[in-house]
């Protein structure tokens, strides 16, 4: 008798996999793709746990008879993978299947699941999987290579465009910036992650190739990036670039012990009606409404605002980084408690 697959639709198939009974399950075992297998061990978590495990070991006696390992390891996620590898550790005669598993995993999924994967990978008996945690450890290194390669032409270009005086321009580098560092610091950690399961593998050459990566991503970081500057430290790399193409709006004509209010006058920012705009005279209802003879006392309280402000001298400018109306207007919002009503 021809057997029928059964009829599930995209959106069908896992409350099938939670709600069907052991028979209707192997039932089904046969019509599932490797894609579906992989998704069947992560979905099956769900269950009581006497029925995810009969499920689970038919599927994976059902996988073992077709001899077809390295076809869900090609399938298997990040999510799916732990979940295959904690049933594994729990039944230990199985642990054989995982080398074929390895081989066939996805770089991209193998770095993902590396966090949790780590814990798991050292209850395992190594005997079992030198060679394939080898080889995965290769095309990681293969991955970083590539990675630093990229990352340091990006570096190249960064340092072309932070010569602009587009000040909004400047701003988005720097957040780009800020995402190469985060993106470069996170690779450290899984790094060292790697690094720590390359030690165990007893490979010399993996391990000094894993140190010559991490090297290289700090050298990336401290010597190619930079920091931002803080208190303590002036800023470097590519922030001090950055800062030094801010800094030119104030330092082709004044000096950082200058009053802020001649800071002003480089953002274009000289008169009662600037000042009024950016919020610096709170407590003038209008920049019309004013004669000139008060002109001397509305200059002051710009002066008093200023010094609440914390901004009294071109370097306070500097500091918080207002290098335009706008950006000084978005502090003054910021800030307007401090102000004099």
């Amino acid at each position: 008798m021809q057997s029928t697959s059964p009829a599930f639709g995209s959106d069908e198939w896992q409350p099938f996999i939670n709600q069907s009974s052991l028979p209707q399950f192997d039932q089904a075992l046969p019509h599932f793709s490797p894609t579906e297998w992989s998704a069947i061990f992560f979905a099956l978590k769900t269950q009581p746990a006497i029925q995810y495990q009969e499920k689970l070991n038919h599927l994976f006696d059902h996988i073992s008879h077709l001899n077809q390992f390295h076809l869900l390891g090609q399938s298997l996620s990040a999510d799916s993978l732990i979940c295959f590898l904690s049933y594994l550790i729990s039944h230990p005669s199985h642990l054989k299947s995982f080398a074929s598993v390895l081989i066939h995993l996805s770089p991209s999924v193998f770095l993902e699941a590396l966090p949790r994967f780590q814990v798991l990978l050292l209850k395992l008996h190594m005997d079992h999987l030198f060679e394939p945690l080898c080889y995965q450890l290769t095309l990681f290194i293969h991955l970083y290579e590539d990675f630093i390669q990229m990352r340091w032409q990006d570096i190249q270009l960064l340092k072309q465009k932070i010569t602009t005086h587009d000040f909004s321009l400047l701003s988005s580098l720097k957040e780009e910036i800020e995402e190469i560092v985060q993106e470069v610091q996170e690779k450290l950690n899984l790094l060292d992650i790697a690094l720590e399961i390359a030690w165990k593998t007893e490979r010399p050459d993996l391990v000094a190739k894993f140190s010559e990566l991490k090297e290289q991503l700090n050298h990336l970081l401290s010597h190619q990036i930079g920091f931002p500057s803080t208190l303590q430290n002036p800023s470097s790399g590519l922030y001090a670039s950055i800062d030094q193409s801010f800094n030119a709006v104030f330092d082709r004509l004044l000096k950082n012990e200058d009053a802020a209010l001649e800071g002003l006058t480089c953002l274009n920012l000289w008169n009662i009606k600037d000042y009024w705009e950016v919020g610096l005279l709170p407590q003038l209802p209008s920049p019309t409404e004013f004669i000139e003879q008060d002109t001397k006392t509305l200059m002051d309280q710009v002066q008093e605002n200023l010094a609440s402000l914390y901004l009294k001298t071109v370097q306070d400018l500097k500091r918080e980084r207002l290098f335009s109306s706008q950006q000084l207007k978005e502090y003054i919002q910021k800030h307007h408690q401090l102000l004099i009503r």
